[in-house]
């Protein structure tokens, strides 16, 4: 059951969606979608604010020029910036790796320097037997 001042509002809305005069006009180009930072019919802006004035016209040119990359599906170029992205990834990661693998390559021969050095000290220390 919907309330006597709730029945107003919307009466009252009714009437004003009715009384409208902001119609469009014939021969005029209107932008039913747009950027959101762009007045469009489909984001409820009135007809006489969602009109493509020539400033517009040349806007949208000049980005077209600018990105030609528009007639390519939007999700293509996502795809391909994720690609990219992963690409770098895994290259930032192997090149960890490889840098890990050398310092533990130049540790282990640095460990094994130090063993070679302990054993020449050790032989050279030991005490002789002498058998003749």
């Amino acid at each position: 059951k919907i309330k006597r001042r709730n029945l107003c509002i919307i009466r009252g809305l009714e009437r004003k969606m009715t009384n409208r005069k902001d119609k469009p006009e014939q021969g005029k180009v209107y932008a039913l979608t747009g950027r959101s930072d762009q007045p469009s019919i489909a984001r409820g802006d009135s007809w006489k604010k969602s009109l493509v004035t020539k400033k517009r016209k040349e806007q949208d040119a000049k980005r077209e020029e600018l990105l030609p990359e528009l007639d390519v599906d939007p999700r293509m170029v996502i795809a391909k910036k994720r690609r990219a992205m992963e690409l770098a990834k895994r290259k930032a990661i192997s090149a960890r790796l490889a840098q890990s693998k050398q310092g533990q390559q130049s540790q282990a021969a640095a460990v094994a320097g130090r063993k070679g050095v302990r054993k020449q000290q050790a032989t050279k220390h030991s005490p002789k037997t002498l058998f003749t």
